[in-house]
């Protein structure tokens, strides 16, 4: 979690950083696959996949499924998916 004291750049280069970091953990495999996903996911992914966060990973696989459409993932339809209940980006009222 980055300090909420810091400037709107300096958040960015750590960000920067941090990205840099991962990429230099993650596959080749993984490289490749980041060439198709939005640059504003690229963090999310490499967290999903280098990292231990579950919460990461599902929103990584609904964000893929969805091609990267946050609100197809909030309106969808796909019920005998074992994320479906756990997916992110649904309304508040919406959860089970």
């Amino acid at each position: 979690m980055l300090p909420l004291l810091m400037t709107g750049e300096e958040r960015i280069a750590i960000k920067k950083e941090n990205i840099a970091n991962l990429k230099s953990q993650a596959s080749k495999q993984l490289l490749s696959y980041l060439v198709g996903v939005p640059d504003s996911y690229h963090y999310l992914i490499l967290r999903a996949f280098v990292g231990n966060s579950k919460a990461d990973s599902i929103k990584a696989k609904c964000l893929d499924c969805a091609q990267f459409d946050k609100l197809d993932i909030t309106y969808c339809e796909a019920d005998m998916c074992a994320l479906h209940k756990h997916r992110p980006y649904q309304s508040k009222g919406e959860k089970e």
